[in-house]
């Protein structure tokens, strides 16, 4: 997570100090100065596997994109008054909207056992 961080800070450190040298040099500051969007693969880490949303704890259900830890216990406390039945439910939990779901949605189960994790990159070689 730090790395994440100092990657985007360091991102948009950069183009601060861009907007800034062409201020001085008395250039307009154009698109090309704008900040520049960080890219995907900084700001979630690759999962695999699924989660089990009634059985998981918060921590499981933190690895979730967009899910932190207010969202994910209210997850739990959700799944303790009723059980999900289809995945579709969770959209009732404050919190999660449509957006929220359709990046979750291919890790969550309601059956079976919890194995969602961060994805490790594949050492082989070539």
């Amino acid at each position: 997570m730090r790395g994440r961080m100092n990657a985007i800070h360091r991102l948009h450190h950069r183009t601060l100090r861009r907007a800034v040298l062409l201020l001085c040099l008395g250039l307009p500051i154009t698109a090309a100065a704008a900040p520049t969007p960080v890219p995907a693969a900084l700001l979630a880490p690759p999962l695999e596997g699924e989660v089990n949303v009634n059985t998981a704890s918060v921590e499981q259900l933190e690895l979730l994109p967009g899910i932190g830890p207010t969202t994910a216990a209210r997850i739990v406390e959700f799944v303790k008054r009723k059980a999900v039945s289809h995945a579709s439910q969770l959209m009732r939990v404050k919190g999660i909207g449509r957006k929220t779901y359709d990046r979750i949605r291919q890790y969550i189960i309601v059956d079976g056992e919890t194995t969602l994790r961060i994805a490790t990159p594949s050492t082989e070689e070539t």
